[in-house]
């Protein structure tokens, strides 16, 4: 008892009225063990974050627990002043770890909040051999990416396997974290262009326009509004004749997270919305 109440006790009033709605169900399981939970597909999704709520709500330092609290009760005014009154507390070192689980919880709104009040926090830290993003990443979850996104991580930070981000993501984020590893690459390749060298000038125009298409395509999609494709229409050219940052195009529009020229336009709400 006292460690399923570590498990919810940090959760919104919403998810804890479900859990509760389904403990008969899991007391059914434990006492039978013949029977698998893909068997009712519908409790997928608790028992995910049940699995993901064990790696660190059960085992949260009593130390950050009034902070994480007052996220999850939507308590921002608490939550700030307890970040500037227990610097010594709450800590960069402390708070990487912890947004790193909310990250792999899918606390979309916990991570926007933490990131706003304080917005110093490590995202390329490596935490269990990942990064924030590589959290991300793997859960697939768009507004937790786009979030982490608006804080300009290093995309070409990898974790202990010697992948990227990019290499873990699920397919409904990888062109979205493909697209700014691309630009983190681009930008990275132009800044060492950028040393005095004989007969490098068509090279370095070319990835100037090529980075500077990567990012009109990025910011049509952190401004989050309903794309007239206007910002991207003068890159198409440069875009096409690039088979890299084609395909990213293209998996971006086949998914309406950007549209056509031509197309109707669907804001990036409408595709959150769609996707949840």
């Amino acid at each position: 008892a006292k460690t399923f109440w570590k498990l919810i006790k940090l959760r919104k009033n919403t998810w804890i009225q479900n859990f509760m709605s389904q403990y008969p169900v899991i007391i059914q399981f434990i006492n039978n063990g013949k029977l698998d939970w893909k068997d009712r597909p519908e409790l997928a999704d608790l028992i995910h974050d049940l699995e993901c709520n064990m790696d660190w709500q059960a085992h949260l330092p009593k130390e950050l627990s009034p902070l994480v609290k007052a996220l999850a009760n939507e308590d921002y005014t608490k939550a700030s002043r307890l970040l500037h009154k227990h610097p010594d507390i709450y800590t960069d070192a402390a708070l990487a770890p912890l947004l790193y689980q909310l990250a792999l919880n899918q606390e979309c709104e916990m991570v926007h909040e933490l990131l706003d009040i304080k917005n110093v926090i490590s995202l390329n830290e490596l935490i269990n051999g990942n990064t924030c993003m590589h959290a991300a990443a793997m859960t697939g979850n768009l507004d937790l990416t786009l979030t982490l996104l608006r804080h300009q991580p290093n995309l070409l930070v990898t974790n202990d396997d010697g992948k990227l981000a990019a290499d873990v993501a699920r397919n409904n984020v990888e062109s979205v974290i493909r697209l700014f590893t691309y630009i983190a690459k681009c930008a990275s390749d132009l800044e060492k262009s950028n040393k005095p060298r004989l007969f490098n000038k068509s090279r370095h125009n070319s990835c100037s326009h090529l980075l500077a298409a990567a990012r009109a395509i990025g910011q049509a999609i952190l401004d989050g509004k309903k794309h007239n494709h206007s910002a991207i229409e003068e890159y198409l050219g440069v875009i096409k004749k690039n088979q890299e940052l084609n395909d990213i195009y293209h998996s971006l529009t086949k998914r309406n997270i950007l549209t056509k020229k031509g197309e109707p336009t669907h804001s990036l709400i409408d595709y959150i919305s769609s996707y949840f």
